[in-house]
């Protein structure tokens, strides 16, 4: 995460962190997060912030905060920028239709790939709240034969307008394994895998997912999944 981070998940063991991914099962799955019940018990949804969130210290009705401040909060609070007496965002601030701008989606995680000459990787991201959602990004499924261990960085840049009501952009998906980039994946910029049709940014949701070629499987440990603004 960074300044620009407007919201996101990291990796953990703790309540809200993203747990690791033990998989032995050709099964698409999505990434899921810890909760008091238990781990691993619900999906890692991020949603685009509107502004009325209850979001600890981005909570619009905070004392420091002028909820009828009329200015667009692109969520910069640092040296009394936009964020000065404003809520961090506001349900246009990420609509281009209406002096927005575009946001960034970034998965980065870890991964061991259990033996097998059939096993492969693959990493979906959906418009959505779940798989059954529009996938909007996805890497070539990468083989992973040996047990070994590898790192990949899934970036998007994306941007929606209240007119056309579409979400597009372009993907980058760069991918290292037991030593070496695969070529099988992608590194160069390409537009996403499919626009997704998203009526209002208050439906603007994403989650990722993981798919082994083969049954054995393996493990994902996710570092972060988080939105920033460009």
């Amino acid at each position: 995460m960074n300044a620009n981070t407007i919201l996101g998940f990291q990796g953990g063991t703790g309540r809200n962190q993203i747990g690791l991914q033990t998989l032995a099962t050709v099964t698409e799955t999505e990434f899921k997060v810890n909760q008091d019940a238990g781990a691993n018990n619900a999906i890692a949804v991020l949603a685009l912030p509107q502004g009325n969130e209850i979001l600890g210290a981005s909570n619009p009705l905070n004392s420091s905060a002028n909820a009828s401040s009329l200015r667009l909060d692109r969520g910069s609070q640092f040296g009394n920028g936009v964020g000065e007496n404003a809520p961090w965002f506001s349900n246009t601030a990420f609509d281009l239709g209406k002096g927005g701008v575009g946001f960034r989606l970034r998965l980065t995680a870890f991964f061991t790939a259990a033996a097998n000459a059939g096993n492969t990787l693959q990493i979906k991201i959906y418009s959505g709240t779940s798989k059954s959602g529009t996938v909007i990004a996805q890497n070539t499924a990468v083989a992973t034969a040996s047990a070994a261990s590898g790192s990949f960085v899934f970036d998007l840049r994306l941007q929606w307008n209240s007119t056309e009501q579409v979400l597009v952009g372009n993907q980058n998906f760069s991918f290292s394994y037991n030593g070496t980039q695969p070529t099988n994946g992608f590194s160069a910029g390409a537009i996403l895998t499919n626009a997704a049709s998203v009526t209002a940014l208050a439906n603007m949701n994403f989650v990722a997912s993981t798919t082994w070629g083969n049954a054995v499987g393996g493990t994902v440990q996710v570092n972060e999944f988080v939105l920033e603004t460009l």
